[in-house]
Order: structure tokens, then C-alpha cells, then sequence
């Protein structure tokens, strides 16, 4: 997961760097095409169970945040190009949303459960 990551990132700020820099054309098309890959790779990882699902997401989101909450982030400008990984976590995302309450509930329960237990017993 740290390799794939790191590798992404380094991609993503390199096609930041990029910005009005590129001669032709073909180079964005390069850059992009070779950014396209990467996304559906990752998300062929990630699906398979190839990547550390809680350490893919939260790299993504922070990812993400870090380049559109700070306008003088040299990716800044880029963030888009994270929207398609956004996308194909957002199922699981939305899945969490909705389980945790659930979890944190249950948690709760056996947690009161316990302490009313223990007081319960004569010591």
C-alpha cells in the first residue's frame, strides 16, 4: 500500500509540477494517460483486496483535502485528477457512513453490559 501510494503521489505532484510546462500536446496526453492508468490499477488493487483498504482511504482523502484546502499547494490546481479515486471509494464510504453509528452502538452496549456486570458481582 505504501508503494503504490507513494508512487501516485509522486506522479501527482509531478504532473503539478508540469503545469504550463509541457511542450506539446502529447506530453499532457502522456502524463494524463499514464495518471488514467494508475487510477484504474489502484482501484483494481484496492477492489482485490491488494491494498490496505483503511490506508488507501485515508491516504485519498488526505490527499484530496490537503490539494483543495490549501490554495499554495503546488497540486492545487490539480485536484480534479483525484476525483475518480474519490468515486471509487465513495461505495465503501457511504457503507461506513451507515455502519458506524451501528458499530459505535453495539460497542456501547456491551461496554454498559460489562460494567453492569462487574457491579453486580459481590467482590
Amino acid at each position: 500500500t505504501e508503494v503504490m501510494t507513494s508512487f501516485m503521489e509522486e506522479h501527482f505532484l509531478s504532473f503539478a509540477q508540469h503545469k504550463g510546462k509541457c511542450d506539446s500536446g502529447s506530453q499532457v496526453e502522456k502524463l494524463v494517460r499514464k495518471w488514467a492508468y494508475l487510477v484504474r490499477f489502484a482501484d483494481w488493487c484496492y477492489h482485490e483486496g491488494m491494498l490496505s483498504r483503511s490506508k488507501y482511504m485515508v491516504w485519498v482523502l488526505q490527499a484530496f483535502q490537503g490539494t483543495v484546502k490549501d490554495p499554495q499547494h503546488q497540486a492545487s490546481w490539480s485536484a480534479e485528477l483525484m476525483l475518480p479515486l474519490i468515486v471509487n471509494l465513495f461505495p465503501d464510504l457511504c457503507r461506513l457512513r451507515t455502519e458506524l453509528p451501528d458499530l459505535i452502538r453495539v460497542c456501547v452496549n456491551r461496554y454498559m453490559m460489562e460494567c453492569m456486570a462487574l457491579h453486580a458481582t459481590p467482590s
